[in-house]
């Protein structure tokens, strides 16, 4: 908090014409006085929340304190990272044996932010998302989308004996007697709570068994029918490829125009391996249909990539965008690459407009080759009729 400065008083709470009781406008910025409208003070910040709460219930679901949280990290964001800068609170550099006492506890701090393998796995593919949708340069939305994916894709739900997916009990019950089961030290016989690991006592690794029966089960999330540990489908799967297809299908899903092999050239990876694993994804999670990129955003991207080669007018886009919006038909794009139609309704309104584009440039900017540029072209004239009108200068 600030000192106070010489010559500030507090606000009164009373007006000085009046004597009658001020009120904060809060979207005004404004004290004022309903009585008389005299305004005491002009653009007020309010350091309070700008919401209201009825009771405290409500206010504990309303109130906001640190940054928001986000799929893209392991833990939600939700763990508090120890600054490297080796100064204190007040500022003043750390030196000696506290140095050393905070370099252990950061070290420490950084090793219990994942507790099992699961989280440490899971942790790598979310930092393997960051980093290709860093040099993809994509929006946030997207990582969030891919990250959020990839955790429904990872959930422990599938079990290889029954080979289906099942989803675990929060209450796991005995498949003999149907009775819940408890967590127990075999060796002081101490129960545990779900959520511990190892007994508070002696240290041994808790089992999950039957009173009645003495069944032992896995620890882990288990099938309900047949008792097997539930398995995720990105078990032993390679990180990189898993989250190249996170990022691709979260590209489809926002509508955002990037190309398989340009997500396999940042993840280092071969087009055909990141198409395997996106298959395996798409296939595994049971989604029905995956929208594709508009030929719209193709034809956007082409011409800015164009355009610091061969130098266009807008109108080649704005015609290319018309022309694509009027041939949105079945018959044109039925299994033809989104690329390909954007190249052909570009080199088509180039030559309507009368400006120089070749083939070839086209061609190597969209990835495809001549040829497909003349059949897209043959398709689009067999097809539609295009008029041309000029008007009278």
């Amino acid at each position: 908090m600030r000192p106070r400065e010489e010559g500030q008083h507090d606000q009164p709470s009373k007006c000085p014409q009046c004597n009658s009781p001020l009120i904060g406008d809060r979207a005004a910025g404004e004290v004022v006085c309903p009585t008389c409208g005299y305004v005491l003070l002009d653009e007020v910040e309010f350091e309070g929340p700008e919401w209201k709460a009825i009771d405290p219930e409500d206010k504990m679901k309303k109130s906001r304190v640190g940054a928001p949280l986000t799929y893209t990290l392991h833990d939600f964001g939700l763990t508090t990272t120890i600054d490297d800068s080796g100064l204190d609170s007040r500022g003043n550099r750390i030196i000696g044996d506290e140095r050393a006492k905070m370099e252990r506890i950061k070290t420490w701090q950084f090793r219990l932010r994942t507790i099992d393998s699961r989280e440490r796995s899971m942790s790598n593919v979310l930092q393997k998302i960051h980093e290709i949708s860093s040099s993809l340069s994509l929006p946030s939305n997207v990582s969030e989308t891919a990250a959020y994916i990839f955790r429904q894709y990872s959930k422990p739900n599938f079990c290889k004996k029954c080979k289906m997916e099942v989803e675990p009990s929060d209450r796991p019950t005995c498949l003999t007697c149907a009775i819940p089961l408890v967590r127990k030290c075999p060796q002081c016989g101490k129960p545990g709570t779900p959520e511990e690991r190892f007994c508070k006592v002696c240290g041994t690794s808790l089992k999950t068994l039957c009173i009645k029966c003495q069944r032992e089960y896995p620890p882990e999330p288990f099938c309900p029918k047949c008792g097997s540990p539930l398995h995720s489908r990105a078990r032993g799967k390679q990180v990189s490829g898993i989250a190249s297809a996170a990022i691709y299908l979260a590209c489809r899903k926002c509508d955002v125009n990037r190309s398989l092999a340009e997500v396999a050239e940042k993840s280092y990876l071969d087009r055909k391996v990141v198409a395997k694993y996106y298959r395996q994804m798409v296939k595994e999670m049971e989604i029905a249909s995956v929208p594709m990129a508009s030929i719209q955003r193709h034809i956007s991207k082409l011409y800015n990539n164009l355009n610091s080669k061969v130098r266009m007018s807008e109108k080649v886009e704005r015609l290319a965008i018309t022309l694509a919006n009027k041939a949105s038909g079945a018959s044109m794009s039925s299994g033809r690459s989104p690329a390909g139609l954007a190249a052909a309704f570009l080199y088509v309104s180039a030559n309507l407009l009368n400006e120089h584009l070749p083939q070839r440039d086209v061609a190597e900017a969209a990835g495809i080759t001549e040829v497909t540029i003349r059949k897209r072209c043959k398709e689009l004239f067999e097809n539609y009729n295009i008029t041309v009108r000029v008007r009278a200068a």
